[in-house]
């Protein structure tokens, strides 16, 4: 599956595979139904490029939910865990990428600011 706009196909070279491209809204359950297509294809290795865009799609429909940001969560954690229980289940080998942020702080070396 893959949610890089086609970033997959620049690996087309290493050997036989199909993409499903995902596009926006990156909802979990949109990730679910992929899965299941994925399973009904009967798949044996699934990679997810990349569920960053689902963990995104949560944070900023909790952003969007009125009222307290701490209760807000109770209608976002359930959706969250229901995509990594279904992932767990799963049949298939799955393979999930996901961002991360990288930290770095500016140091002086040699009279200019460099990133560490």
């Amino acid at each position: 599956m893959d949610s890089e706009r086609g970033s997959a196909h620049l690996y087309a070279d290493l050997g036989a595979y199909q993409v499903l491209p995902l596009t926006a809204p990156f909802t979990p359950e949109r990730y679910l139904d992929a899965l299941a297509i994925c399973e009904q294809a009967g798949m044996q290795v699934i990679i997810l490029d990349s569920i960053t865009h689902c963990w995104e799609y949560l944070l900023d429909y909790h952003a969007s939910l009125p009222g307290n940001s701490f209760t807000a969560w109770s209608k976002v954690t359930p959706r969250h865990n229901a995509f990594v229980d279904r992932l767990l289940r799963s049949p298939a080998h799955i393979i999930a990428t996901v961002r991360s942020k990288t930290e770095y702080a500016l140091s002086e070396k040699n009279g200019k600011q460099v990133p560490e």
